[in-house]
């Protein structure tokens, strides 16, 4: 693709706009690109978040689950600890 360059300042800056439109690609919209990455971020944060793999195989993909720390008790009744898959996202509780 050949593109027009400008200088600005003593700096030449690249392909700032194509020559030929119909070689440009179509821009992705900012708040896509931040929600992919936004995403990525959480999905990262929730994998490393007090994880510990605790030997219980996923229902969904059967990946070995992990407890990310969250606990919640239900009335009365026994803590439960959210389990999580690092594969396809399944999310659930294991009793304590």
């Amino acid at each position: 693709m050949t593109c027009s360059a400008r200088k600005a300042g003593g700096t030449t800056w690249g392909c700032l706009m194509p020559i030929n439109p119909q070689e440009q690609t179509p821009l992705k919209p900012l708040h896509e690109w931040n929600k992919e990455r936004r995403d990525i971020y959480d999905h990262l944060q929730r994998l490393t978040r007090n994880a510990k793999l605790n030997g219980l195989a996923c229902p969904m993909c059967r990946s070995e689950l992990y407890d990310d720390g969250e606990c919640v008790t239900k009335g009365l009744g026994p803590t439960e600890v959210t389990v999580r898959c690092p594969v396809c996202d399944f999310s659930g509780g294991r009793l304590t």
